[in-house]
């Protein structure tokens, strides 16, 4: 497993000079301390959800020790960001094929040591796609697939094959305390290639865009997986948190659980 420099004494990030008329500035609080971030226009809901802790609920489990954390589908860095003002000793590694998404994720996590962008997406194997994009969603909703949320503008991405691509940062067997996917319909792809992983990853954030998706995903998790969180905010927009049983059983990670009540 690959490990980064130590990530230097926290202190809050200036604001960065905008790069595009369609961005603008975020300020948010974490711990008591102050942050700014440069954002597309059309991403302050989403921004505001992760750093409350609503989007990614760290605050349903506890872990013994967060050291790898893989955030697949990073935008702009607001997850990665909030993950390494969570867990600050813990490798981040992340993946965001859009070029214009990249150029902020550099501007907001440039000091962050602990942090390594990989300017790619993850998918079957390796190739060019055509992204379509979606300014009225700050570009986070872009996708391969285009929906009535894209509005004919698109870009070329680059697509490396999931399972080569974490084999050669991360062995199988080794550990991943937290993987995150949000790929606006590459969940369950990604997934798939990463099956020699899954046992060893103790927690899954996902965002999944298909009912029938979801239920493809819960039996693919299924051996080594519970669901502990659904929501579904609105339409196909669903958000599960998995946590893995062995983890859960050998104390690695812990919930405050309701019991259990079978009929």
């Amino acid at each position: 497993m690959t490990s980064l420099p130590p990530a230097p004494a926290a202190s809050p990030l200036p604001a960065p000079p905008l790069l595009h008329p369609d961005h603008q500035v975020a300020e948010f609080t974490v711990r008591g301390r102050a942050h700014r971030l440069l954002i597309p226009r059309g991403s302050m809901d989403d921004c505001r959800a992760i750093f409350e802790g609503r989007e990614y609920p760290v605050g349903l489990f506890r872990h013994a020790g967060v050291t790898t954390i893989l955030d697949i589908g990073a935008h702009v860095g607001f997850a990665s960001l909030y993950f390494h003002l969570q867990f600050p000793d813990a490798c981040i590694h992340a993946f965001e094929p859009l070029a214009e998404n990249q150029d902020l994720f550099r501007a907001n996590l440039a000091d962050v040591l602990q942090v390594r962008l990989h300017p790619h997406g993850l998918g079957a194997g390796d190739e060019t796609r055509t992204l379509y994009l979606s300014r009225q969603f700050g570009l986070g909703a872009s996708s391969v697939v285009r929906t009535r949320d894209h509005e004919g503008e698109s870009a070329l991405v680059e697509l490396r094959d999931a399972r080569k691509t974490i084999g050669g940062l991360v062995p199988p067997g080794n550990p991943v305390s937290i993987l995150k996917i949000d790929t606006e319909g590459f969940e369950f792809v990604v997934l798939d290639r990463l099956r020699e992983w899954l046992p060893a990853v103790d927690v899954v954030f996902l965002e999944v865009h298909s009912e029938r998706r979801r239920r493809d995903i819960d039996r693919l998790l299924a051996p080594w997986f519970q669901l502990r969180h659904c929501e579904v905010p609105f339409g196909h927009r669903i958000k599960l948190l998995y946590l893995n049983a062995r983890a859960l059983q050998e104390g690695r990670v812990a919930t405050v659980n309701a019991p259990e009540i079978l009929i």
